[in-house]
């Protein structure tokens, strides 16, 4: 209807209303433009808040986890110490006392942490959209965090099978060792070899692979004790922007 006036007003000559028309459509437009912008903005926030409010559902549903990550890498690094302690005494260091100790030293699941709440955050570039200074800084640092455990794991594993296996498969009597699990005990034939401690008390190869093993162990404890301090303060700052 606008352009059926404008033709009218144009074919009349009267220039004040082709004006005041044509203000009109370029007004309409910018404001359509506006609205449908608005809108988008409107959707995209609430995009972001809904991936936010996901992600810390997940966060929480992790707790059980982490603590059981903790207990985990706590009872290896206490296994790992003890076997070397007694190795290092000059006590009686029975059999039946050793083969547990040295069959968990060679024990080792791997975390793999993965969560796909920030892994949409990421790959939809939502983190970009947010606007706290903080909790942007809290992601950041929960996020380094996360990656090293990860690669620490990487490392971990490694060392258990270059070097921790081979020690204790070439040092000690692995056989009657791995007989103390009982998920293998069932198939496991002991060795007919003698326990000799002595011998063991002097495989240079087998403390040092411990030792090592013991130190990225408690690295990678203290990581996880910082990386559930920085989720605790992402749950409440993720909680608070839903407020």
């Amino acid at each position: 209807m606008i352009f059926r006036r404008i033709k009218a007003h144009v074919e009349k000559e009267n220039w004040f209303a082709v004006g005041i028309d044509f203000a009109i459509v370029v007004v309409g437009v910018f404001i359509g433009l506006q609205v449908a912008n608005w809108n988008e903005v409107r959707s995209e926030n609430e995009r972001v808040a809904s991936q936010l409010a996901s992600f810390r559902a997940e966060l929480i549903l992790a707790r059980d986890y982490f603590v059981a990550a903790q207990a985990y890498l706590d009872d290896r690094i206490e296994g790992v110490a003890t076997l070397r302690h007694r190795l290092e005494q000059d006590d009686d260091f029975p059999e039946e006392e050793f083969n547990p100790l040295v069959a968990s030293a060679v024990r080792g699941d791997s975390f793999n942490m993965a969560f796909r709440g920030y892994e949409e955050l990421t790959t939809t570039g939502a983190i970009s959209k947010i606007t706290d200074a903080r909790l942007r800084d809290l992601l950041h640092q929960w996020d380094a965090q996360l990656t090293f455990i990860n690669n620490t794991d990487v490392v971990i594993a490694d060392i258990r099978a270059n070097l921790v296996t081979p020690a204790v498969l070439y040092g000690t009597n692995f056989a009657n060792a791995l007989q103390t699990d009982g998920r293998y005990s069932d198939f496991t034939v002991a060795n007919r070899f003698e326990f000799d401690i002595e011998d063991i008390r002097a495989n240079r190869t087998l403390d040092g692979a411990l030792a090592y093993q013991q130190v990225q162990t408690k690295l990678q404890l203290n990581t996880i004790n910082d990386f559930i301090a920085t989720t605790e303060a992402l749950i409440v700052a993720l909680g608070e922007k839903d407020t």
